[in-house]
């Protein structure tokens, strides 16, 4: 596990997004913390879309759902970025279409 740099930390701690739980449910538990969702060549990605906040509960406890913390990473990544298009000319061994159809099939 990688620390965030601390450029990107700074930046997503300003951006006033990482304080609520992606879940923002009853079961919400514990601090907010920061989850990398993805990894890419055995390594997390550290970009500002890669990191979602998730409260203890769903980050470590009973609540975890990997998928879901995907899923909503690449919402972000698709607001950021406008389309997944960067995503596959900078990540292109990963079949980010696929991955897309998978998790938006689950959870819209």
């Amino acid at each position: 596990m990688q620390p965030i740099p601390l450029k990107l930390r700074k930046q997503i701690a300003n951006s006033g997004l990482m304080n609520i739980c992606i879940h923002n449910n009853y079961n919400c538990q514990g601090r907010v913390e920061w989850e990398h969702s993805f990894t890419y060549g055995k390594h997390q990605i550290q970009e500002e879309w890669a990191i979602v906040p998730v409260c203890t509960y769903h980050h470590r406890g009973n609540g975890l759902d990997k998928d879901f913390n995907r899923y909503k990473s690449l919402l972000k990544a698709i607001e950021l970025e406008g389309s997944l298009i960067p995503l596959i000319r900078k990540y292109p061994k990963k079949n980010w279409q696929q991955e897309w159809k998978f998790l938006s099939k689950k959870y819209e």
